[in-house]
């Protein structure tokens, strides 16, 4: 028997979007009239069954990076700024440095 996405979700007590989803994904069968899923009542049916019985895949949270951890700043600095400043320096003193030698 065919049935409307929308009949479907009141009949079994799914969600009228997980319907609807699921046919665009291709995983429910269907045909479209205008903008109305059609479905086959107890192929979809037997097929949300099957899917009810597989079990939910949960992805691991992942931890959040700030932007200091992404940089891996060195403990003596507390800043950005102060991290530029002393690079600032550095190459200062390499180029004072490499003047004298010139000589």
């Amino acid at each position: 028997m065919v049935v409307s996405a929308k009949e479907f979700a009141h009949e079994t007590g799914f969600p009228v979007k997980l319907i609807r989803r699921l046919c665009r994904t291709g995983i429910l069968e269907h045909w479209l009239s205008g903008k109305v899923y059609l479905l086959d009542r107890d192929k979809a049916l037997a097929k949300m069954q099957m899917l009810k019985a597989q079990p939910i895949y949960e992805p691991q949270p992942q931890q959040r990076t700030s932007c200091r951890n992404v940089n891996k700043l060195p403990q003596q600095y507390t800043s950005r700024t102060a991290r530029l400043k002393a690079l600032i320096a550095k190459r200062r003193s390499r180029a004072g440095e490499r003047a004298g030698n010139d000589d």
